[in-house]
């Protein structure tokens, strides 16, 4: 819970504490998360993509591709909740990367058009043995 006027996430892992704040006049909604480099099993990124991002996946050509999609989808998870009071499934959030540290999240659940929340932007990064992955949702 954020005071009165504000919004926030926060996030930790190994060595790594952090909280993002924003006022509520400027942002819906905030999510961030950080997650220690490490390999995600085949088995377990199945579980958590949908199809069109295996295929990006299988391709080799990011090795912490689906790490950066697992903590893309955290980021968004803790954007969406606080504002419908609903859960996601991973399979309800597909991720597309650029190179530039860009990302974009497409929600395929029926309450992302209600909550217009079809599509969040976000950013990514990799420093210190760590993914991060953040999302700000603007008011409107």
């Amino acid at each position: 819970m954020w005071p009165a006027g504000f919004v926030g996430s926060i996030t930790h892992c190994d060595g790594v504490y952090a909280a993002a704040v924003a006022r509520a006049r400027e942002y819906r909604a905030l999510g961030i998360d950080a997650e220690p480099i490490r390999d995600i099993p085949d088995d377990l990124a199945d579980f958590l993509e949908r199809d069109d991002e295996r295929e990006q996946r299988r391709d080799g050509s990011d090795p912490h591709i689906a790490l950066l999609r697992f903590s893309a989808k955290e980021s968004v998870f803790k954007a969406w909740s606080p504002l419908t009071g609903t859960w996601l499934d991973f399979a309800d959030v597909s991720v597309k990367f650029a190179e530039d540290g860009a990302f974009v999240a497409q929600v395929h659940h029926p309450l992302a058009l209600t909550h217009r929340l079809r599509f969040m932007s976000g950013r990514w990064g990799i420093a210190d043995g760590t993914a991060y992955t953040a999302i700000a949702v603007p008011q409107c």
